[in-house]
């Protein structure tokens, strides 16, 4: 059976000049998801998939459920980010409650937990700290949903900061 080829040499890392660039190149709307990849050390699905409730400001540590290898594990919330996090939690909060308003509000949520839970579906908590900006309809519920925003748009944005910032790395996610 063929093998992936293993990479020769330590991955390349930006410098952290080379990461203040990249951040600064950053399109506002993106700039604190891509943040977070970098000061919080999130995977980018890890990061676009996570919910409202496991973002613990008391404690300033973020939660990330089924991590690389389908385990958990917490990580630190950056202080340099506490303030823009409070900024888009409240903002993604209030979307949903407008959402809710209108008869959406509808949260995909893990595994079995609709069927044990089914009023969790539009509890606040679970919505994505970071929503995409349209809702969608379920086919097999019918529900007015919003997704989370799409790994895609955050790549591209990376892509394209790194592009303006002039970086000689390939600089990803």
């Amino acid at each position: 059976m063929p093998r992936a080829r293993r990479r020769a040499g330590p991955p390349d890392v930006l410098a952290p000049e080379e990461a203040s660039r990249l951040l600064a190149a950053v399109a506002e709307a993106h700039r604190l998801a891509v943040s977070l990849l970098y000061g919080a050390g999130l995977r980018l699905m890890e990061c676009l998939t996570l919910p409202l409730k496991d973002v613990d400001l008391a404690r300033r540590r973020i939660h990330v459920r089924d991590g690389k290898g389908g385990k958990g594990r917490f990580t630190m919330l950056p202080a340099a980010l506490w303030e823009g996090i409070i900024a888009q939690m409240d903002r993604a909060r209030r979307r949903h409650l407008r959402d809710t308003q209108r008869g959406g509000g509808y949260v995909e949520l893990p595994r079995a937990f609709e069927r044990k839970s089914p009023r969790a579906a539009r509890d606040w908590r679970w919505m994505w700290l970071f929503p995409a900006a349209r809702q969608y309809v379920d086919r097999a519920t019918g529900q007015r949903r919003r997704h989370h925003v799409f790994d895609t748009t955050i790549q591209r944005a990376v892509a394209d900061a790194a592009r303006r910032a002039g970086l000689r790395l390939a600089a990803t996610h």
